[in-house]
This record gives C-alpha cells, structure tokens and sequence, in this order.
C-alpha cells in the first residue's frame, strides 16, 4: 500500500515537469494593471519558444513589469508584435520603445519553463515531493 501511495506522488510530482508545451510565469504590474497578488503560470500555445519579461517605467515614471508567453496579447498591450518579439534577433535581450508607455522598455526573452519568474514554482513541486517522500519511508 505504502508502494503504491509512494508512485502515485511520485507521478504527480514528475508529469507536470515533464509536458512538452513551454510553461512561463504571467504576471503584470502596470499603472493600468495589476496581478501581483495573483500571479500565476501558464502553459504556452505549441509553437511558443519563448518566454518573456519586459521591464521599465511609463512616462510618469510608475513601474512596468510583464512576464508572459511570447504570443500572449499582454505583449502587444505595449506595442510589441506576439510573433516576433523574440524571433529573429542576435540578443535575445534588448530595449525598445513603446507607444503605450511613452517610454522605451527592457525586453528579455528567455528559453525554458518558468524562465521568465516563475523558478520557485518548480522548485516547490520538488521540495514537496521529497519531504512527502522522506516522512514516508521513515
């Protein structure tokens, strides 16, 4: 019965890890916006490569922070284009301007779930498993 329990976590742990759509934190913290006390991930729409995180100030200087799927319509919400803000481009970090802030903003697209924020999300899954696993053997 323990054996079994034991599998059971363990599959739940590891499929989630193992899906092969890409996987990004969303999040945005605008003057318009705000999910920071709900932020949460998501599973990208195949084809995405890329996750994104843009950063910088409006023109009244308030704090912009965005972390999506590169085809996500919170990217064109700052002008950018959602097919290609990370494709084609020898840095895949880079400053652009934006007609919606008034201001130019730091791009920085990244490869790898959750590589846009949303690191501690995996890390948990794992550090619960572990600890389940640990009370259990003992």
């Amino acid at each position: 019965m323990k054996t079994v329990f034991l599998l059971g976590i363990a599959a739940l742990a590891v499929l989630p890890l193992l899906s092969a759509a890409l996987k990004c934190h969303i999040f945005e913290h605008s003057p318009t916006k705000d999910t920071k006390d709900n932020p949460k991930t998501d599973t990208c729409p195949d084809g995405d490569k890329y996750c994104v995180a843009i950063s910088g100030l409006d023109s009244n200087n308030k704090t912009i922070v965005l972390e999506a799927c590169e085809s996500s319509s919170l990217v064109s919400d700052y002008d950018f284009h959602p097919n290609d803000i990370c494709k084609n481009r020898k840095n895949l970090e880079y400053d652009a301007p934006s007609k919606t802030s008034g201001t130019t903003l730091h791009v920085k697209c990244c490869t790898g779930d959750f590589c846009n924020g949303a690191v501690l999300a995996k890390l948990s899954i794992g550090v619960v498993f572990f600890a389940l696993l640990k009370l259990l053997v003992l």
